[in-house]
């Protein structure tokens, strides 16, 4: 199997078939478009168009499989979203949602720090003014805002030949200067996701970090052991994307999330996900 590593690596680089561990790239980063470059296989294959879930339809799903996400309101006006922000406090955030909406950023569709109402009721009309024809159905999401010195990467991608895989990495400015990612197949257990965190070259990053906690490993297993179990309950997700997950006093926050899947409804067993979550927090918790 060549793997054609474009950017980083130079490649390209022979993988045994039989082996597939986190030195190894795979097709990833595709609905938000940030860090990674893609790794395309010599035998390149293409699968019809997905889905995309909004922002907040993925957080949804994701969120019962245990990923943590801010609490956050998704508003259909500027002056609910003043009254959001009054409800979580000042300073907010405030991003235009939407099924269609995958490049908020590149857009210009996120406002930071957002401190008083006059700001959030200004930064919400431009937002909602924004949107277009081709954005369909839109809202705002207001959440906190949270600061952070450390940004991980986290997701799932499925390979044609290998199946489902979960990836973790250092992200924000560092994400194309390092290239340290941790990749496994799908399912992964509790000791998996640990040593995916024990893989990443910039171990500092995981440890007490400018005045900060070192990252709860426990905490962010349990982030690739929900994403593991929300792609074996749904068959149809295609990707997840959580891009930041911040370090907020130690912990994980994914404050951005994007799902793909085959089809326009993703399938979501309740009940099967409750148990896989209990069971992967049972077993890291061991």
């Amino acid at each position: 199997m060549i793997f054609i590593l474009r950017r980083y690596l130079g490649g390209p680089f022979e993988l045994p078939t039989s082996h597939l561990d986190h030195r190894v790239w795979f097709e990833f980063w595709g609905p938000l478009g940030h860090g990674l470059d893609s790794a395309v296989m010599s035998n390149e294959q293409t699968s019809p168009p997905g889905t995309t879930l909004s922002e907040q339809q993925s957080k949804s799903l994701l969120a019962k499989y245990g990923v943590p996400f801010l609490d956050e309101r998704t508003v259909a006006s500027a002056p609910e979203a003043v009254s959001a922000a009054e409800e979580l406090g000042y300073p907010v955030v405030a991003k235009l949602n939407g099924e269609a909406i995958a490049h908020k950023t590149e857009r210009g569709l996120v406002r930071l720090n957002l401190g008083s109402a006059e700001a959030v009721n200004d930064a919400t009309t431009v937002l909602f003014d924004s949107a277009t024809e081709a954005d369909g159905e839109v809202s705002v999401l207001v959440a906190p805002m949270v600061r952070s010195n450390r940004e991980l990467i986290c997701g799932t991608s499925t390979d044609p030949q290998f199946g489902p895989t979960v990836l973790l990495g250092v992200g924000g400015i560092l994400a194309e200067a390092i290239a340290d990612v941790a990749i496994r197949l799908i399912p992964i257990t509790p000791q998996d996701a640990l040593e995916m965190i024990g893989d990443l070259k910039t171990q500092d990053l995981i440890g007490a970090f400018r005045g900060e906690p070192a990252i709860d490993r426990e905490q962010l297993a349990g982030v690739l052991l929900a994403l593991s179990a929300a792609v074996v309950a749904d068959p149809t997700i295609r990707s997840i994307d959580l891009n930041p997950v911040l370090i907020v006093d130690g912990m994980p926050v994914a404050v951005d999330a994007l799902v793909e899947t085959d089809e326009a409804d993703a399938l979501v067993e309740t009940d099967e996900a409750d148990a896989l979550v209990e069971t992967s927090d049972s077993e890291v918790a061991r």
